[in-house]
């Protein structure tokens, strides 16, 4: 009929209301110790802020699979002759990662532009480090493990894929973070990440899918400020899922979404197949 769940009318990504709501601001008491730390760094150069976030993901008590944030810090950039912004920013993760105990390899950025930064990773942390590149179309990974669709080419049921979900990959990022708030897979979201995440709008496009909002839309409503906080922690969040962190549960609104999508899809296809079969054939 036209008419959306109540859930998902919203067209803000995550409020901080609704992060409270499913516990993400909550403490975390880990299962065992075999705990991955994750960290990210959004960089700036000069303009905005270059913010670094570090988070530990596991299965906690109640054998629960999610992700626990620590501090989100901004890194200070010295304007000098002597060392490059992206130097500064390299030295500050080396030492930051050897303090906090995180691994190289573990580390995640976005160089945007600037492909000297990730020079500089490489040469003082580890050819290891990784780039996310926020831009281009969203990925083919799974959305999560009970969103399915019908294939338009098999006509079998299989789990929806992000690039099906929405329509670029920085889209993916943000959503990636609302369906693990959503689910109640987050522990000790930063507050200031949070009300970022309240602030920025999305709206559907072509074939239903959700798109973000420009950063430059972002920062004409909000006087010049930029996301820096909640960019920071969607890296940190894409770094545990290359690392093999899983978004399990679906959001109830949009599982029953999916399920009235599947039976509309499957009733189709038996209609079609009781034609095929009664339709007449002449010698």
């Amino acid at each position: 009929m036209g008419v959306r769940k109540a859930g998902a009318v919203s067209n803000r990504v995550l409020t901080v209301g609704e992060i409270d709501s499913y516990g993400g601001f909550g403490d975390v008491i880990w299962a065992m110790n075999d705990v991955v730390k994750v960290y990210s760094i959004d960089a700036g150069f000069g303009g905005d802020d270059c913010v670094r976030t570090w988070l530990k993901f596991g299965r906690e008590v109640g054998d629960q699979n999610v992700i626990a944030f620590g501090d989100q810090k901004v890194i200070p950039i010295i304007v000098s002759d002597k060392m490059t912004a992206e130097r500064q920013i390299a030295k500050y993760a080396k030492a930051d990662c050897d303090a906090l105990g995180i691994p190289y390899s573990n580390v995640f950025f976005d160089a945007g532009m600037y492909a000297t930064l990730a020079v500089e990773m490489a040469r003082e942390l580890s050819p290891e480090v990784n780039a996310v590149n926020f831009g281009g179309p969203a990925t083919d990974r799974s959305v999560s493990n009970d969103m399915f669709v019908v294939d338009e080419k098999t006509q079998m049921r299989r789990l929806k894929t992000w690039y099906e979900h929405v329509s670029k990959f920085v889209t993916e990022l943000w959503f990636s973070v609302r369906l693990l708030a959503q689910t109640r897979q987050v522990r000790k979201f930063p507050r200031a990440a949070a009300e970022e995440f309240g602030r920025r709008e999305w709206r559907y496009v072509y074939n239903d899918r959700y798109e973000l909002e420009t950063k430059d839309d972002y920062k004409e409503r909000y006087n010049g400020e930029s996301p820096n906080y909640a960019d920071s922690l969607v890296i940190a969040v894409e770094g545990a899922r290359r690392l093999g962190f899983m978004i399990e549960n679906l959001p109830k609104y949009e599982a029953e979404s999916s399920r009235d999508s599947d039976y509309l899809q499957d009733e189709l296809t038996k209609y079609q197949s009781t034609l095929k079969k009664r339709r007449l054939t002449y010698a």
